[in-house]
């Protein structure tokens, strides 16, 4: 098989006298360096009562509040006419 070119460059850079990038990746020996731990009841409840506090808090300051009006305009329709006509005389349209 032919050689990646990330490896290439590692040879190249040891045949210059450069540092070997394996030297500084870290040992660990097979062991996790971290430890999962599932969370208490009270830190859970904690968690779950302040997760949409930071969300809420520019709502409490107003910087981005708009502003919204809604119009009703009432503009003369002939289709409108004829409905509200057939529904006062009792007729259907």
């Amino acid at each position: 098989m032919s050689k990646s070119a990330a490896q290439k460059r590692r040879k190249r850079q040891l045949r210059e006298g450069k540092i070997d990038p394996a030297i500084n990746r870290l040992h660990w020996n097979g062991t996790n360096p971290v430890s999962k731990m599932t969370p208490s009841l009270q830190e859970s409840v904690i968690r779950q009562s302040n997760k949409h506090k930071m969300r809420n808090l520019s709502r409490l300051q107003g910087d981005d509040s708009f502003f919204h009006v809604s119009v009703w305009i009432d503009m003369p329709c002939p289709a409108a006419k004829r409905i509200n006509a057939s529904f006062s005389s009792g007729r259907k349209a």
